[in-house]
């Protein structure tokens, strides 16, 4: 069964368009596709139901398969569809393995040292003269 996240906050943002608002604190802007198919999501008991819902809605026939197709790609990796457990569907990140190079107090130190070169009385006069440079 794919179902949404309850704690969900829809507003209407201006005539065409809204504000989702997730359980993780996101803010997503949708179109009134989106939210149609939010709206059939919630209030429907099951995904035959609610694709049911979908074909009369959008003035579509499509199968089951396709449906739930269409659901999981439109808000895929969104935190508003949670699976059966309740957990919520997320895109594994690319980044897998973080590994901080420099402490905050040794980056600090090394930004204000080098500010410095960066003041336009310094940076202009050298980077326009490495091009007159033998």
């Amino acid at each position: 069964m794919i179902s949404i996240f309850e704690s969900l906050s829809i507003q209407k943002y201006d005539d065409h368009k809204w504000i989702v608002n997730t359980p993780d604190g996101k803010n997503l802007l949708m179109n009134e596709r989106a939210i149609g198919l939010l709206t059939i999501l919630n209030t429907s008991a099951s995904n035959q139901a609610a694709q049911e819902k979908f074909q009369k809605h959008f003035h579509q026939h499509i199968t089951i398969e396709e449906f739930e197709a269409i659901v999981q790609n439109t808000f895929k990796g969104l935190n508003i569809l949670s699976s059966e457990e309740g957990k919520p569907f997320k895109e594994s990140s690319y980044l897998t393995l973080k590994v901080p190079l420099l402490n905050p107090w040794l980056t600090g130190l090394l930004a204000s040292s080098l500010s410095g070169l960066f003041k336009p009385s310094f940076f202009w006069p050298a980077f326009i003269g490495t091009f007159f440079h033998k």
